[in-house]
């Protein structure tokens, strides 16, 4: 009964995974997407219970691995990366290409990695075109306690303050940012300090899940890391949605 129960657990989770991906995809690329491989149900792929100090330290890993990647320019292979097991890929037409990777250490989590074509690449044949890293999104499912804040920017190397969308440098970050509709959801962006690997600035946001009243310790959420100079196929500037979140606390 138990092993039918974890069976059924795990083709349940497939198909969360496909339709997360697909909201993903249409939100992120308002044109035709198309699923290039999804991965075959793996029932061993997870650990039943791992513990908790290991589930930090991939977290950590993950994170040092998409900033090696989007800040300093780090090589890497989407089929070989160490974000965990592919899961799906997508090709959206005119924009690029979306990566989704499980993690056996993380459950439910999501690893999200973003690719763009290259703009400076927009006058060449379209076989000749290469695809550039856009953003890396963790997505914590359940969520995991124990990575402050203060530990992100220092395993991030993060400035004390995030850049709007006008250019303008908001230290405004204490205490993060509250949306009225979802109180209990703590966020927070910064801007990656300029160091002697770096070869693109890069926005970093996080969220915790820290009820406003203290009745829980805050639980980490999610997790993205972008390049500042990546591009829609539109050429829309991707800016953080810090704007947002300060309009919201604003009442505006």
């Amino acid at each position: 009964m138990e092993k039918m129960r974890k069976q059924m657990w795990k083709r349940q989770k497939a198909i969360v995974v496909t339709l997360i991906a697909i909201l993903c995809a249409t939100l992120t690329h308002a044109q035709q997407s198309m699923l290039v491989y999804s991965a075959p149900v793996d029932d061993d792929f997870e650990i039943d219970k791992p513990l908790a100090e290991d589930q930090r330290a991939m977290v950590r890993d993950i994170m040092r691995t998409a900033i090696g990647i989007l800040r300093d320019g780090q090589s890497y292979d989407p089929s070989n990366v160490d974000f965990g097991r592919s899961v799906q890929i997508w090709r959206h037409a005119k924009a690029g290409m979306s990566y989704y990777y499980e993690n056996r250490l993380l459950h439910s989590s999501l690893v999200t990695l973003e690719e763009r074509y290259s703009a400076r690449d927009s006058g060449v044949d379209r076989d000749e075109i290469v695809t550039v890293p856009e953003s890396v999104s963790i997505f914590l499912s359940p969520r995991i306690a124990g990575i402050p804040g203060a530990e992100i920017k220092s395993t991030l190397q993060l400035e004390d303050y995030w850049v709007d969308s006008h250019g303008h440098r908001v230290r405004e970050n204490e205490n993060g940012y509250r949306r009225p509709e979802a109180p209990n959801v703590q966020r927070f962006a910064y801007r990656s300090k300029e160091l002697p690997s770096s070869k693109f600035p890069v926005d970093v946001q996080f969220s915790y899940l820290n009820p406003v009243d203290g009745s829980s310790p805050p639980l980490l959420e999610s997790i993205t890391i972008r390049r500042v100079e990546a591009t829609s196929a539109r050429g829309e500037h991707k800016q953080p949605c810090v704007d947002e979140m300060q309009a919201n606390d604003n009442g505006i």
